[in-house]
């Protein structure tokens, strides 16, 4: 992996034309060292590569990169006095208004009066972006297996659903299962049922289940520093044939979705493709939301599928397909799988079965 971190940083640098790059953002520092903290900056100067932080950390991260980065015990005002003297500094745009003071502070003849003219502070936010949105085949291996979970869980949860049953309690139980299975959740569980699955991101309550209701569930692992993220939408007890429509069209829509990717094409008319089709049918007013989203270290990560992502998408971008129609005070359906996009196609990594599956609830 030392051949990794360094590839990595050698690429950001030779994109970016700074003196010196001051990287904070947690997710970016995971990303250039596969250490998870929220308490570590990286610094690029001179050819060299640091880590500053403090001595809870600095043996554990010799042990781990003292082979690529000089671990060093300091805060931002050792960081600042490194950077005296540069003209061009790259910085990921996570930082507080104290350290961005600071950091203009480092610059020769420095005054309010010049900052906008002396352009000397760099956002390099976009170009980390692209890098991330390709991910290498070990990033793709540590999501597939946090997929895996994901999938065990909703195999797991199917029991559990029967009526009477509340949203906070489905949702309880697939963190529960996501935790003890080595990982932790990628974000707030989403459970609704009824009415509230009209809402695409409903919050679980104390709602109890009936017959004749779907009920979505949103969830996902985060395992290694690396996120899944799947939806699916099942039903308790028989349910009317314009739910059943509404289910078969969204199914539709995904396909459809997932069909249209590969590498080229663009966020906008990827999206186009799907919502062209519920439009078709009847329901292009009811999906209120962009077709998907890449995942990655952070559960939200670019490119996007969307009507305002116009830029090509690479090969190696792991993204969402999860078309979804929610009709308001009645029920919602949204079905969600994550892909990863290759030269002529996409790879599904999502394994669960999208059939619709009718729980009788005894």
């Amino acid at each position: 992996m030392k051949e990794h971190y360094i590839s990595l940083i050698n690429r950001l640098y030779s994109k970016c034309d700074c003196d010196a790059l001051v990287i904070s953002a947690p997710s970016d520092t995971l990303y250039l060292t596969g250490y998870t903290s929220d308490d570590i900056t990286i610094v690029i100067a001179d050819d060299k590569r640091y880590i500053y932080t403090d001595k809870r950390y600095t043996t554990e991260l010799t042990s781990l990169l003292g082979d690529i980065y000089e671990i060093i015990d300091g805060n931002n005002d050792d960081i600042f006095k490194l950077l005296c003297g540069k003209s061009r500094i790259g910085i990921d745009e996570d930082i507080s208004y104290v350290a961005f003071c600071s950091l203009i502070g480092s610059f020769d003849g420095y005054s309010y009066d010049n900052l906008d003219s002396r352009r000397a502070l760099i956002p390099i936010h976009k170009v980390i972006a692209d890098m991330r949105a390709v991910k290498s085949d070990c990033e793709v291996e540590a999501i597939i297996r946090s997929q895996a979970i994901t999938d065990k869980a909703f195999s797991y949860i199917l029991p559990y659903i029967k009526r009477g049953v509340t949203e906070i309690e489905i949702a309880a139980r697939l963190d529960y299962f996501i935790n003890s299975s080595g990982a932790r959740t990628a974000f707030d569980t989403i459970v609704a049922f009824g009415e509230n699955t009209a809402c695409p991101h409903a919050h679980p309550t104390f709602r109890e289940l009936s017959d004749g209701e779907f009920i979505t569930m949103d969830f996902g692992a985060k395992l290694n520093g690396y996120c899944s993220d799947m939806t699916r939408t099942v039903a308790l007890g028989n349910i009317d044939a314009q739910m059943r429509r509404v289910y078969d069209s969204v199914l539709k829509a995904n396909i459809i979705g997932i069909d249209a990717l590969r590498e080229g094409i663009t966020g906008r008319d990827a999206d186009k493709a799907a919502r062209d089709y519920l439009t078709a049918v009847g329901l292009g007013e009811y999906f209120t939301h962009s077709l998907g989203h890449s995942v990655g270290i952070d559960i939200h990560e670019e490119p996007v599928l969307s009507p305002r992502y116009s830029a090509p998408l690479p090969a190696g971008t792991v993204i969402t397909v999860e078309p979804g129609v929610y009709i308001a005070g009645k029920f919602g359906v949204r079905i969600e799988d994550m892909l990863k996009i290759t030269e002529d196609g996409a790879y599904n990594l999502t394994k669960s079965s999208k059939s619709l599956i009718i729980i009788d609830g005894n």
